[in-house]
């Protein structure tokens, strides 16, 4: 009988348990109108080019971005200390609401970053621009190739 009532028991802890952590889930994912988004449909925009010191993209207004990729390849003769991205409001000439600089290993012609963020991302009421620049030491370098990803939860309909 006592066997039977201590497994009732880690049932009902456990099942407690993962209602806790489905509220604490749906409390950070709250979008600021009180309705939860636990899960979204994802978006993925994604630019690349060659021989460039910089690359961008738009996201649009009322979006939640969840993931940033970055790569970079540098020419042999000008090699590239690491990338910086930047998130900038007003359609890229407002305030920076992300940046993040990256190193790269110098041993090697290649480097890439990417996150996942943990709290999605708001972007704000206009579009915004992210931006991968791609540098050696302090200043802008032409890099061989640049790519970004950016994976948003688009503003609801």
């Amino acid at each position: 009988m006592i066997k039977g009532k201590i497994s009732i028991c880690l049932i009902s802890m456990l099942v407690a348990s993962a209602a806790f952590i489905l509220a604490f889930v749906c409390i950070i994912s709250l979008n600021g109108n009180s309705t939860c988004d636990v899960l979204c449909t994802a978006v993925s925009v994604s630019n690349s080019d060659d021989v460039v010191n910089n690359i961008a993209l738009v996201v649009p207004a009322n979006s939640r971005i969840t993931k940033i990729y970055a790569s970079m390849q540098q020419f042999s003769i000008a090699p590239i200390d690491g990338g910086r991205i930047s998130i900038l409001t007003e359609g890229g000439t407002g305030d920076t609401i992300f940046a993040h600089r990256f190193g790269k290993d110098p041993s090697i012609g290649s480097g890439g970053y990417e996150t996942m963020l943990v709290q999605p991302l708001y972007v704000g009421t206009e579009d915004v621009e992210v931006r991968l620049f791609s540098f050696f030491e302090e200043n802008l370098q032409t890099a061989s190739f640049l790519e970004l990803t950016v994976v948003y939860c688009p503003a609801e309909e």
